[in-house]
């Protein structure tokens, strides 16, 4: 495991960051409604790599967020309407 320096955006692809050239960040917000805790990317990821970020805070793979297949995920909590939900992956 890598360490960064405090100073590094883990998401900037052109430096090398934390996620590698070839993370895409996908805004899921529209899917919050509200009521609905299974989420969908719109590409396939390396199962492996997916980070979930709600409200600007990293949610925990096996513990807030759970890895249904390569496009879904669910959430241990509901997300409330007009919130945020960002994955972080390395796609297929």
């Amino acid at each position: 495991m890598s360490i960064l320096p405090s100073n590094v955006d883990a998401f900037n692809s052109s430096s090398g960051g934390a996620f590698g050239s070839t993370s895409i960040e996908s805004d899921l917000s529209t899917q919050i409604n509200g009521v609905r805790q299974t989420f969908v990317t719109p590409l396939a990821y390396h199962t492996s790599t997916l980070v979930i970020y709600y409200n600007g805070v990293r949610q925990r793979t096996g513990v807030e967020i759970t890895v249904v297949d390569a496009r879904t995920f669910t959430t241990n909590f509901i997300p409330a309407s007009g919130t945020v939900l960002v994955a972080v992956y390395q796609p297929l």
